[in-house]
C-alpha cells in the first residue's frame, strides 16, 4: 500500500468566533492527487473528504495540537500534528 502525505497545510485561527480553519491539498510520495480521501481530527466529529484535485477544508471550534489523519481506499492510514 502507499503512504499518503500532505503537500500543504494551512491553519489558522480567528479569536473572534473561536473557528480554526484547515485546509490543505493531499498528495501521495509520487506527487499523485489524492481524490475523495477523508480528512478527520481524529476523535473528533470535524472533517471532510477531498475533491478532485485533492484540496480540502473545513472549520473547527477544537483548539491546541490536534492529530489530522488522513484515510483513502489503497493507501494506508496516515496522520499528521497540526497546531
Amino acid at each position: 500500500m502507499k503512504t499518503i502525505f500532505t503537500l500543504l497545510l494551512f491553519t489558522s485561527s480567528l479569536v473572534l468566533n473561536a473557528q480554526t480553519h484547515i485546509s490543505g491539498t493531499l498528495k501521495g510520495n509520487n506527487g499523485e492527487i489524492i481524490a475523495c480521501a477523508n480528512v478527520v481530527l481524529a476523535n473528533t466529529y470535524d472533517g471532510t473528504s477531498t475533491d478532485s484535485v485533492g484540496r480540502f477544508k473545513f472549520n473547527t471550534s477544537e483548539t491546541g495540537k490536534q492529530l489530522l489523519r488522513f484515510t483513502a481506499v489503497g493507501y494506508k492510514t496516515d496522520s499528521l500534528w497540526v497546531i
